[in-house]
């Protein structure tokens, strides 16, 4: 694998094209230069970063199908599924496709932080809800020391301190008894794997038909 400095680096107008969602002027400028696909800018984001933070479907998919790396990271070791956890319902697609392109959901980031634990950071319980779907485990901790469930509780606590983001406040709590309920049907072996697969299908089809709603 090549380092981020041996990779060319990425023109910023082709990165405003994946950013912004600009399907066929990616197209074209994939087609002139290939190894686009590959670019980094200074932070060593690639087009497919960008692309799934913005949630642009169609781009993550072009990019994949020309061999964009499900698994490349940048400066702060994110991958794109990271970058997709920051986002909200629109973003889920994007990340479905990147999980079935090799996405590893338990990847950790520079502040030991996996695709769920951004989830709960960004208050985003679609994301959430489709990670613990791929079996994201809930284990893990971050620098800090917190699990997402404890990361969730800080947010929420944090948004009242606040006094404001009543649809934020709504989420995290949407988020805290999902991840509290799912907590309490995993049996986990000595690789921290949840075993009542089938429990926790019916807590995420159940916790779906009340995520947004206002509580």
């Amino acid at each position: 694998m090549r380092s981020i400095e041996t990779i060319p680096p990425l023109d910023s107008v082709i990165l405003e094209m994946a950013e912004e969602g600009d399907i066929q002027g990616l197209q074209n400028a994939v087609a002139r230069d290939p190894q686009a696909v590959l670019g980094r800018t200074d932070r060593g984001w690639t087009l497919l970063h960008r692309a799934a933070v913005f949630g642009h479907t169609d781009i993550v998919d072009f990019l994949l199908n020309q061999g964009a790396d499900p698994n490349a990271r940048d400066r702060r070791r994110f991958t794109p599924l990271h970058g997709a956890a920051t986002g909200y319902s629109t973003q889920v697609p994007a990340m479905a496709l990147l999980v079935a392109a090799g996405a590893k959901t338990d990847e950790r980031n520079s502040d030991w932080q996996t695709p769920l634990m951004v989830c709960a950071q960004y208050s985003n319980p679609y994301g959430m809800v489709y990670l613990l779907g791929c079996g994201a485990r809930l284990g893990f901790k971050d620098r800090r020391g917190r699990t997402a469930l404890e990361a969730a509780k800080q947010a929420l606590a944090d948004v009242f301190k606040g006094g404001r983001f009543a649809r934020q406040r709504s989420d995290l709590r949407d988020m805290i008894y999902i991840l509290e309920s799912f907590k309490a049907t995993d049996t986990p072996d000595n690789l921290d794997r949840p075993r009542d697969r089938q429990r926790q299908r019916r807590v995420i089809r159940t916790s779906m038909t009340g995520i947004g709603s206002d509580g």
